[in-house]
């Protein structure tokens, strides 16, 4: 019973934990050293997830994310295989490396498909994190998988006191875990402010699931859970993302509805008011924080001069010329810069596509994009078993899963226009949202159980009601 109610010392150290990765996690590939450490602490929690994970429990699991994972597992090893001259030489877009090979060694090489073997393990190597939160939601109990959101929503909580920070000190260098380019706009324990917004629409359904099952009294649940949601858009606003920005609806309308018992249509009115008055109470509060984010938003509204038109196009040509299979998983930055027109040269190399579909396809090729297609098709239609209506039972962790159907809908909205999920800490959160997706949108509704000094209401109901269904 302690632990249910995420007081015993377990859930602690499980929230903890999952909080210490996410900070260290908000770093790239071009920062090896603190992404090690989260790497670390990724082995450590798969572990014990492994070892103290709840299998049995939390009834039937949809199969099709461990189909997707093997697939990716074999899509790497198939990347790294050395083939013999004759065959990989065949490959297209290795013209320049084999010409290479001769003059430096005087014949073709042995080479697997990846033009970069090295970037493509440490890719196979960033999935840790990733995979251990997917365990952590696939065999964890439910007190546990609380405890893991309770650890993301404070690695959110301390990056946005970092951000207010960094606003506050006018964007002082030594604010910053990394070096960055967005000087003067918070970026929190991210390197990128694109990925920090991402955090805070990710986070917001969440914050509803954990309101959800705690069954605060309306009133406090209401206030609580609003400030919450305040502090989300307040995050996501002030780093100056257009594409967070444009996804903030997306997350505040998953958080409402989670929170919200069946809507009919008299209460969308309601819904949207809600929604209205959140944001411009955030828009007001970001603006007596000061800093020049919202400024920075209005006037990149209208993206016609965006950098990502300048490359995509050379981006595109390396995709014709290295099609069917690509380059290799986590080529990019090799790849394109066999590609890049000389026009495009500067002293600022492009180190992602900033479009994670685009990349893929660069990279893994036709496989790359199947499997792309393959997990949007059953997150589709996991999705929607979790959103469907169950006859007025409710199901314990039902809330949970539709918090992470929004949140897998913000990273794939968001990849059109960054890459999020080559960060470690966007994600761990992903991959912890596909496991609880996968157990939801399977799971049997269930009623609750009245218990002596319980209220009647079952764990994961709607927690804003009217009085009298109190």
């Amino acid at each position: 019973m302690k632990d249910r109610a995420s007081g015993g010392r377990g859930t602690a150290a499980w929230a903890i934990a999952v909080a210490a990765l996410l900070v260290v996690g908000g770093g790239s590939a071009l920062f090896p050293t603190i992404r090690m450490q989260g790497q670390l602490i990724g082995v450590a929690l798969l572990a014990v997830a492994l070892w103290r994970g709840d299998a049995g429990g939390g009834g039937p699991r949809s199969a099709a994310p461990l189909w997707l994972l093997g697939a990716l597992a074999v899509l790497f090893i198939l990347n790294l295989i050395p083939l013999p001259p004759a065959l990989w030489e065949r490959l297209p877009g290795r013209d320049i490396v084999a010409d290479g090979d001769r003059l430096l060694f005087g014949a073709a090489q042995w080479r697997p498909i990846s033009i970069d073997p090295d970037a493509t393990l440490q890719s196979a190597l960033m999935l840790v994190p990733a995979i251990a939160f997917f365990v952590m939601g696939w065999r964890g109990s439910e007190p546990r998988l609380y405890a893991v959101v309770a650890g993301i929503l404070a690695a959110a909580g301390i990056s946005l006191l970092l951000a207010l920070v960094q606003v506050a000190l006018r964007g002082a260098p030594a604010t910053y875990i990394y070096p960055t380019l967005h000087v003067g706009l918070p970026t929190g324990i991210f390197a990128n402010r694109n990925h920090q917004g991402a955090m805070f629409v990710m986070v917001a359904p969440f914050v509803a699931a954990l309101a959800s099952r705690c069954g605060l009294p309306d009133l406090r649940s209401m206030i609580l859970t609003g400030a919450a949601l305040a502090l989300c858009i307040v995050g996501t606003l002030i780093t100056g993302s257009r594409t967070a920005a444009a996804l903030l609806p997306v997350g505040l309308a998953g958080a409402i509805l989670i929170l919200m018992p069946p809507v009919p249509p008299r209460r969308l009115a309601a819904i949207g008011a809600a929604l209205v008055v959140l944001t411009l109470g955030a828009i007001l509060l970001t603006v007596s924080l000061g800093g020049d984010a919202l400024g920075a938003l209005g006037n990149r509204a209208v993206p016609l001069d965006d950098a990502r038109f300048r490359f995509w196009p050379a981006v595109v040509e390396a995709v014709r010329a290295t099609l069917p299979l690509g380059t290799g998983i986590g080529t990019f930055r090799p790849a394109y810069d066999l590609f890049e027109p000389a026009h495009l040269v500067a002293p600022l190399y492009v180190a992602h596509a900033h479009n994670d579909y685009l990349e893929i396809l660069l990279e893994a090729g036709i496989p790359g994009l199947l499997l792309v297609a393959l997990f949007g098709g059953w997150a589709i239609m996991a999705g929607a078993a979790a959103w469907s209506s169950d006859g007025g039972n409710v199901n314990r962790l039902r809330p949970l899963g539709r918090a992470a159907a929004v949140a897998i809908v913000v990273v794939l909205l968001h990849s059109l226009a960054d890459y999020p999920l080559r960060t470690t800490t966007l994600s761990a959160v992903f991959g912890f949202a596909c496991a609880i997706l996968a157990r939801t949108a399977r799971q049997p509704a269930t009623t609750s159980l009245s218990t002596p000094g319980a209220t009647n209401r079952a764990p994961g109901a709607p927690v804003f009601t009217k009085a009298s269904e109190q």
